[in-house]
Formats: C-alpha cells, sequence, structure tokens
C-alpha cells in the first residue's frame, strides 16, 4: 500500500490527523504539489482491479453527496495504464513527516 494526496488539499485539521495515523501504520504517504490541484481518486489492487470516479473519500462523500465510482475487476491493461498515471504522480510527490 502506498498513498499520494494533493498537498494544499491537506491542509485541514482532520486531513493532517488521517495522515499522521498513516504515517503511524508506516504507510509510504507522499504530498504532491506539481499540478493546481491533484484531483485523482484511484485505487489499483494487485495490477489487476481498479477502482475510480468521483467519489472522495470523506464523510461528506459518504454522507451527503452526490458521487459516483466504478470498480473495473479483472481488467489488468487498464490497470497498468492507472499505474503508470499513478506512479508519475507518486514520483513527483515528496514524503510526509508530520
Amino acid at each position: 500500500v502506498r498513498i499520494v494526496v494533493d498537498d494544499k488539499g491537506n491542509t485541514n485539521r482532520a486531513s493532517q490527523e488521517a495522515m499522521k495515523y498513516i504515517n503511524l501504520l508506516d504507510i509510504p504517504l507522499r504530498t504532491v504539489d506539481a499540478f493546481p490541484i491533484h484531483h485523482d481518486k484511484v485505487i489499483i489492487v494487485d495490477g489487476n482491479t481498479v477502482e475510480t470516479g468521483s467519489y472522495n473519500f470523506s464523510r461528506a462523500a459518504a454522507r451527503k453527496n452526490s458521487e459516483n465510482v466504478v470498480v473495473l475487476k479483472n481488467m489488468p491493461d487498464v490497470a497498468a495504464q492507472y499505474l503508470e498515471h499513478w506512479q508519475d504522480r507518486w514520483n513527483k510527490g515528496t514524503d510526509w513527516r508530520p
């Protein structure tokens, strides 16, 4: 598991607490500021499955907002394309430490 998030969009208290918790679990976490907004929402599982959509991983998305998500299973070619994009963002990021 590795996580990359927008640098500017994760300065509020809730985001900082979540990032500290991720850090305590020794999960690699990077922030990226190479874009006006890093707005990707994607999970890639085992190079085979992709979850993506408008859904922000937030309380508001779960409880109030109109959101969508699609899960593409057993699609390694699609997963490879998403992973290439994700890896580029990871490479542009910097390790986050509290």
